[in-house]
């Protein structure tokens, strides 16, 4: 193994499971999927790592010294912090008068029936709110200088870690900056975070409440990361590299992550979006096929919802929604300006607890057995059903399978807690079979109904798509799904069940900037100009934050129609198109979406752009799994228009390239459900199709 035989270790944190994947010489060739350690996460991240390691051809687990490796990790720690509050304590800095910025959310009712609508209180506490005189304008002209003296008043009653946000400057950030290198001066130990370094974009309480959310995280992920900087150049050599998943898809450098933790809120998510992506532009199967694609990636505590065109970049979201008060109810949350794949995420997972509501009816999440102690089915102290105690119930996990390749199983325990809602049914009994076809029944239409809606938001035909389902549930849950929104063909990828850490390997270095431009279209000659020279500064802006030295630059523009409020994010290309054609552009992309297109003038709101790095080729496939036998096992299993039958549990990577259900399909990770009604077939580098051939499929 050589320098160019570079090696990339994925890690990809999750609720129950921790994956690390490890590709060397262009190829992903070993796995691994350990359960998540709460007391320190990097112990599982250094069990996983270990097992690839050991899994290398060579005298022992120790790398050659002349190669270049690189560890990528993905993770939720952020988004979790915001949902159990457990950051650091926060102090805001902000202009004289505005000191409620952080109230205006009440100013809007997320629900307009809840007389006694409740608000999610502020990251930060009143009294550390403090008050600086100075002032600039909505262009970014001084009107009144930054009183010093204030800035030394307040210096001493700051907590760990400040948050800056003054106002407008989006448009410029000399005061805000003036305020950190004050402070600083003053108390060197303070963590400082800037509006205008987390967010250029205009909307003063956006703003503010990313700029707090990032000081928020910053204390505990600077220290976390910093550790895992050190176990990465300890574990992988001097010289080797650590980067993190962004929100958006892309990678950016352990100190980008370390300054800018709010961009890493959806790093785990964004992994599977991004290993999504690279899978549908490298299968020859989806590029013949040329249908959109929605994919699933159900794990052990959350599903994901996104939807790719083929030859298309990802879908983003410039706005993001974290820590909702209550899970449905958009607007409960934290709004953040935050770069972040365009996906739903819902609590229905294969650790999502069942009971019973008051009703006696049936209820499934968004509650999580986690892995500690996770479902009943581990043997690790669990008690209450889950969706993975209801699948093995069912026979969908057969009893020689090993969940995540960790975990042996424990069929009794499983029907013990199913049993529990059995004897809980309305009628006094039922039967455990039924009762955890019913749970396994309502997560596939609670994923179903997601689907439903995210298409129809998006103005889609759900039915025209192909489902690619990953993650460690969805191939068991796939088929359901595509059933009920009338999907009629699955793709299973290779190596499914840790597919999030496969994502971190193909990722490419990214990084976005924006700057609030609000301009009417047709530009006037000075007008193009100014868009011009803000293109030329963010594009410097990116280089000094990016890695790689190969970069394209894609130039974006939020733009709307006049009185309009909501906006369309449209591509420009390389560089800054005429007038007409940014008209042309986001007239079509209207259109498209709503049929329709009124006769106003166009408004540009905010320009975007984008630094992408290259891309690693990493060949995706099976051939370094050892092929299995050709005779398949058999099983009992449950489905709902047979019932109970003895059916065929065939190996992944084996002789045996197709066939019909009703069948199960088992690997290390997972088991794909092949329910009747279904065919299946394995193509040559290992990906699966199954397609629906029954009305009752």
């Amino acid at each position: 193994m050589t320098r160019k035989d570079s090696i990339r270790i994925g890690v990809d944190i999750g609720g129950t499971f921790t994956d690390v994947v490890l590709s060397a010489g262009g190829a992903l060739v070993f796995t691994a999927k350990v359960m998540t350690t709460y007391g320190d996460l990097l112990e599982a991240i250094r069990a996983g790592i270990d097992r690839c390691l050991a899994a290398l051809p060579g005298p022992g687990p120790d790398l050659p010294s002349d190669v270049s490796t690189r560890l990528i990790h993905g993770t939720t720690l952020v988004s979790n912090a915001y949902v159990t509050r457990d950051g650091a304590e926060v102090s805001l800095v902000t202009t004289d008068g505005f000191r409620d910025v952080l109230d205006f959310p009440q100013l809007q009712r997320f629900d307009i029936w809840d007389l006694d609508i409740e608000y999610l209180p502020p990251l930060v506490d009143k009294q550390n709110i403090h008050e600086v005189a100075e002032r600039t304008d909505f262009q970014g002209a001084e009107i009144a200088a930054l009183d010093h003296d204030a800035i030394k008043k307040i210096a001493p009653r700051l907590t760990e870690t400040v948050a800056v946000s003054l106002l407008n400057s989006h448009m410029n950030p000399a005061h805000e900056r003036e305020v950190r290198d004050a402070l600083l001066a003053l108390r060197p130990e303070l963590e400082v975070s800037l509006s205008s370094d987390t967010s250029r974009e205009a909307g003063e309480y956006y703003r503010t409440i990313t700029a707090v959310a990032n000081a928020f995280v910053k204390p505990v992920m600077k220290q976390y990361l910093a550790r895992l900087e050190d176990e990465t150049h300890a574990r992988l050599g001097a010289d080797s590299r650590f980067m993190m998943m962004l929100s958006d898809g892309g990678l950016c450098s352990a100190r980008t992550a370390q300054d800018l933790p709010v961009r890493i809120v959806e790093s785990g998510p964004a992994a599977g979006v991004t290993a999504a992506h690279a899978f549908i532009g490298s299968s020859d199967f989806l590029r013949e096929a040329g249908a959109p694609v929605v994919a699933l990636d159900m794990g052990g505590t959350t599903a994901k919802i996104v939807f790719i065109e083929p030859h298309a970049p990802i879908e983003l979201s410039h706005t993001i929604e974290v820590a909702r008060d209550e899970l449905h109810r958009t607007g409960s949350g934290m709004s953040l300006l935050v770069p972040s794949v365009d996906l739903v995420e819902i609590g229905a997972g294969g650790s999502s607890i069942a009971r019973r509501n008051e009703l006696g009816l049936i209820e499934v999440g968004p509650e999580s057995a986690s892995s500690e102690p996770g479902p009943a089915v581990y043997g690790r102290g669990g008690t209450l059903p889950t969706v993975t105690d209801a699948n093995v119930v069912l026979g969908y996990l057969p009893p020689w399978q090993r969940l995540g390749g960790v975990s042996d199983i424990h069929p009794e325990l499983a029907r013990t807690a199913v049993a529990g809602l059995a004897s809980g049914a309305p009628d006094g009994d039922g039967a455990v079979e039924e009762v955890a076809l019913g749970i396994h029944r309502i997560a596939n239409e609670k994923m179903a109904g997601a689907v439903r809606v995210a298409a129809a938001d998006r103005g889609r035909r759900v039915e025209e798509h192909v489902l690619l389902a990953s993650g460690g549930a969805a191939p068991i849950h796939a088929c359901g799904i595509a059933s009920q929104v009338g999907i009629k063909r699955v793709i299973i990828p290779p190596e499914p069940g840790v597919f999030s850490a496969v994502g971190l390997v193909w990722a490419p270095e990214k990084f976005e900037t924006v700057r609030s431009l609000k301009l009417r279209l047709p530009w006037a000659a000075t007008e193009y100009q100014q868009v011009q020279e803000a293109f030329e500064d963010m594009k410097a802006e990116i280089a000094t934050v990016m890695e790689s030295g190969d970069v394209e630059v894609t130039a974006r523009a939020d733009l709307r129609f006049a009185r309009q409020h909501h906006v369309l994010t449209v591509n420009l290309g390389p560089e800054i198109p005429p007038a007409d054609e940014v008209v042309r552009t986001f007239r079509k992309e209207y259109v498209r979406l709503y049929n329709r297109c009124p006769d106003a003038a166009t408004e540009m709101v905010n320009l975007r752009v984008e630094g992408l790095g290259r891309t690693p080729d990493i060949r995706l496939d099976t051939s370094h799994i050892p092929a299995g036998s050709d005779q398949p096992r058999t099983t009992r299993a449950t489905f709902v228009h047979s019932g109970p039958s003895t059916i065929p549990a065939y190996q992944r990577v084996g002789e045996t390239a197709h066939g019909s259900g009703p069948a199960l399909i088992t690997e290390n990770h997972t088991t794909t459900v092949v329910p009747p009604g279904w065919n299946w077939q394995r193509l040559d580098e290992g990906t699966l199709i199954l397609e629906a051939v029954a009305p009752h499929a």
